[in-house]
């Protein structure tokens, strides 16, 4: 591993990193298979293909990989999810990023989930709780208010 490892990023989904093409290409493979799973390498094409786990999500990204100049590589990540506004693509992206920049700390564990599905499942719970309350007390009152029975 290089001492002068080094991630920049130019943008939400664009980093240059501090190695040629070849080690590049394997770190974004690693980093991918640390957060998720690659389901499709091609050092021709220069992409990485693969899932990002994003809590319950399982979020498709594609790494695109040029060496810019030697020793420089720029990769841009491009994600897409099944949610609304896109915060798992955004979720993964980050995470692969935060990932890649820590590749050579060996001591660095990237959390595999987001947010941990028990803390999902009593957000949606206390959402549910405050839905049943609102509907049973301020409804009525609102409906009493513009006049309707």
């Amino acid at each position: 591993m290089s001492s002068a490892y080094k991630v920049d990023q130019l943008s939400p989904n664009e980093i240059v990193i501090s190695f040629p093409l070849d080690e590049a290409f394997s770190h974004v493979s690693q980093a991918m298979q640390r957060l998720g799973a690659v389901k499709q390498e091609d050092r021709g094409q220069q992409f990485v293909e693969g899932r990002v786990k994003c809590g319950l999500q399982s979020v498709k990204v594609r790494a695109s990989i040029v060496e810019r100049e030697q020793g420089k590589t720029n990769v841009v990540i491009q994600a897409s999810s099944d949610d609304v506004w896109g915060a798992g693509a955004k979720s993964a992206t980050k995470r692969l990023i935060e990932t890649l920049s820590n590749i050579d700390n060996p001591g660095y564990q990237p959390d595999r989930l987001g947010m941990h599905p028990a803390v999902l499942a009593v957000k949606l719970i206390l959402f549910v709780i405050v839905l049943l309350v609102v509907m049973k007390y301020v409804f009525p009152i609102i409906f009493k208010l513009l006049g309707h029975s």
